[in-house]
């Protein structure tokens, strides 16, 4: 059996909610995002596991996502654990890879994973990336620079890269 930890917590933009296993962060909701979203999620990937309240234990990551959605940190070191599709994970792990303060059209992403013809493909798993700024998805853009998508998440995805940008 999994135990998964989570809670909730305020930061810069709003209230968070974030749920790790022993390998990592598996979860991070950003402001606005449904809780019930959030639950389902781990519901459905983690269905044998217990879940557990615990801020506390998730003190040091929940200290660097605020840290880094207001801009006081670059630096990300928080383990994930990555729960999705191995193309998903694929496309995650490549994510990764893009530096601080730069950007990388969907195209470019699915070309670097070999497969230009999947660029909705590629969109898709960003849009389902489950560890938002962890796996730091804003830095993923249209081929005009912009974000795709709407809502509460397209707004903190354009402040992080401004704020990124700033910070060179």
């Amino acid at each position: 059996m999994i135990d998964v930890r989570w809670c909730a917590f305020e930061a810069h933009e709003g209230l968070f909610r974030i749920a790790a296993t022993g390998d990592g962060v598996c979860r991070l909701s950003l402001p606005g995002e449904d809780a019930g979203v959030f639950f389902r999620f781990l519901a459905l990937a983690l269905r044998h596991g217990r879940l557990l309240e615990d801020p506390e234990g998730l003190r040091g990551a929940t200290s660097e996502v605020s840290a880094f959605a207001s801009g006081r940190t670059r630096e990300l070191s928080t383990l994930v654990h990555l729960i999705g599709t191995p193309f998903q994970k694929a496309v995650w792990e490549e994510v990764r890879r893009v530096p601080f303060a730069g950007t990388v059209t969907y195209g470019e992403l699915a070309r670097r994973l070999g497969v230009p013809q999947s660029v909705r493909a590629v969109a898709g798993a960003v849009s389902a990336n489950p560890v938002p700024i962890l796996v730091p998805t804003h830095r993923v853009v249209s081929v005009n620079g912009a974000s795709a998508g709407y809502g509460p998440r397209v707004l903190l995805e354009e402040r992080l890269r401004v704020l990124e940008g700033k910070a060179l």
